[in-house]
């Protein structure tokens, strides 16, 4: 008697697993677009890479900020300060395909750029390597700021940061320094 009970019970449990494997499988396959939308790109990004790659930014303020010092403007092009820099005739483009170009008066960079950190920063790769990652403080139809927070750390020689100091006439003893530029 119990032997027989348990071969109906087999046969059940049987009848069971396939009746809910038969289920399963038609729910995960009914499972389709119409039911689970795929999820659009993130329209923010849509919108900043439009407005960043939609047109050559002309350098129009630099700023440095050493510390906790207000910043101090060493290229303004509508003030006519530093009108002799590189910054004068610095613009650039960036493309939809991720390559940019900087131009100055000394020739042009090609780069490699992205997004990162939900488009608030952007980094660029040099030819030689060199990654730079800006902060994105605005970035509209009209106007682009990007902040660059320069480290002795990054530096790999004395030298190097030495010079840097000297060219934007900070003091030897910075350690860091940010520098806001503003494009139009």
């Amino acid at each position: 008697m119990q032997e027989k009970f348990c071969d109906i019970h087999r046969s059940y449990m049987k009848y069971i697993y396939i009746i809910t494997t038969i289920l399963l499988s038609y729910l995960l396959i009914s499972c389709d677009e119409r039911i689970t939308p795929k999820q659009e790109a993130n329209p923010d990004l849509k919108i900043k890479l439009k407005l960043l790659t939609d047109k050559y930014w002309q350098c129009d303020v630099v700023e440095v900020i050493e510390g906790t010092d207000l910043p101090k403007k060493i290229f303004s092009l509508n003030e006519n300060i530093g009108i002799d820099s590189p910054y004068n005739d610095f613009f650039c483009i960036y493309n939809p395909d991720s390559t940019a170009y900087y131009y100055t008066s000394n020739g042009e960079e090609a780069l490699m750029w992205v997004f990162q950190n939900n488009q608030a920063q952007l980094k660029t790769i040099d030819n030689t390597g060199l990654k730079l990652v800006y902060d994105v403080k605005k970035l509209t139809f009209d106007a682009m700021k990007l902040s660059l927070l320069y480290k002795k750390s990054d530096y790999l020689s004395e030298v190097d940061w030495k010079l840097k100091l000297k060219e934007l006439e900070l003091s030897s003893n910075t350690t860091q320094f940010r520098v806001d530029y503003t494009f139009e």
